[in-house]
């Protein structure tokens, strides 16, 4: 026990000597979303931040689960702590942020893992925002973070074996490509582009709708497979034909292979987005509270800038919510769909499911998947 004592004495006091300054902010992010030069940038205009890389979205989620229920010291073990304090008082806990894709936006808020912004979190240039960005992140009166990347679900299609152009969801029923799709393991996602065939909203009602429960029926018939993980191996491999996914994740397949082609139905499509969140961070028994400074803000004030959003936008080939004139971007951007004008108008958020909803979904889903419909 006194040598534990010993090496956590040690542990506060090199943290409290001031040979580094505390970090102020500590960051969740993906895998090369942010360039190192923005790093750097942010710590020359004042925001000390340090990055903290996780593999996927689910891992994002995942984090902020942890952040939001930490484990609890054991009973001796907050003796010590206490005495610790006493003699080496501990740095303040760094704020912190992540990002966080929208598909765990509505769970993150119900399991009290993120809290919400403040005017002054915002920041300025907030306001700057287009107001149907401002607004996807608007719940119970409150705003829940600050909307940053995106993309829009397509369809990728091998030239090689598919002879005529794609252009719109409905012509994943073609019959020549019966057996030959990958769609998304995602009930949202598939039964929304089948909404969208018949000419209806992804938000549209599902209960008791005889046409959408046939065409879905239609649709397994076609598919080779559901996946949302493993949909670019089966395309780059060639066991299938055609995959509906992410437009990030089938734009790397259409450079690894150039007889993929990338298409945004015309019709419309599924917004896909990830947003900056705070976590929720309740007060631990052996650490002070963050730093009250308005750090948040400045990483917003410094992100929304244009230059620098550009900037962004060069490295990880996503737009960002911030408007973006096309003279900003680098050639081989501007012929990518996504950075075509008036693209998000066509195109839909998926809105939050009541329970009841969410049901008429889940039973629709599994009556597709085992052929029941």
């Amino acid at each position: 026990m006194l040598a534990g004592l010993g090496a956590s004495a040690l542990s506060y006091g090199l943290g409290g000597c001031g040979r580094r300054p505390p970090t102020q902010l500590s960051v969740t992010v993906l895998p090369d979303m942010l360039p190192g030069s923005v790093w750097r940038d942010l710590n020359r205009v004042g925001v000390r931040a340090r990055p903290v890389q996780v593999s996927d979205r689910a891992a994002l989620f995942a984090e902020l689960i942890a952040l939001a229920d930490p484990p609890q010291s054991s009973g001796l073990g907050r003796v010590l702590a206490a005495i610790l304090r006493q003699v080496f008082p501990p740095p303040p806990v760094p704020q912190r942020l992540s990002l966080l894709g929208a598909d765990w936006f509505e769970p993150a808020i119900a399991s009290e893992a993120i809290s919400p912004l403040s005017e002054a979190d915002l920041g300025d240039r907030f306001a700057i925002l287009p107001s149907r960005w401002q607004q996807a992140v608007e719940r119970h009166g409150q705003r829940w973070g600050v909307p940053w990347n995106w993309g829009v679900s397509g369809i990728a299609y091998n030239r090689k074996f598919v002879k005529f152009p794609l252009s719109d969801w409905s012509d994943l029923w073609r019959p020549e490509l019966q057996g030959k799709i990958v769609l998304p393991d995602h009930p949202r996602e598939v039964i929304g582009l089948t909404l969208k065939s018949l000419g209806q909203s992804y938000n549209a009602p599902v209960a008791e709708n005889a046409k959408l429960a046939t065409k879905l029926a239609q649709l397994h018939e076609q598919a080779l497979s559901y996946t949302s993980k493993h949909y670019l191996q089966t395309l780059l491999v060639r066991d299938s034909w055609v995959a509906v996914g992410w437009t990030q994740d089938l734009h790397q397949a259409s450079q690894r292979d150039r007889n993929i082609t990338v298409v945004i139905p015309k019709s419309g499509s599924a917004i896909a987005w990830d947003l900056w969140v705070k976590p929720n961070q309740p007060a631990l028994p052996d650490r002070s509270e963050p730093d009250a400074e308005p750090v948040l803000s400045s990483w917003f004030d410094f992100l929304l800038q244009p230059e620098v959003a550009a900037r962004i936008v060069r490295t990880s080939m996503l737009p960002v919510s911030l408007p973006m004139g096309r003279d900003r971007l680098p050639a081989k951007l501007r012929d990518q769909p996504e950075f075509e004008p008036g693209l998000l108008d066509r195109c839909e958020f998926l809105q939050p499911l009541s329970p009841e909803v969410a049901v008429d979904y889940l039973t629709l889903w599994r009556a597709m998947r085992s052929g029941q419909l």
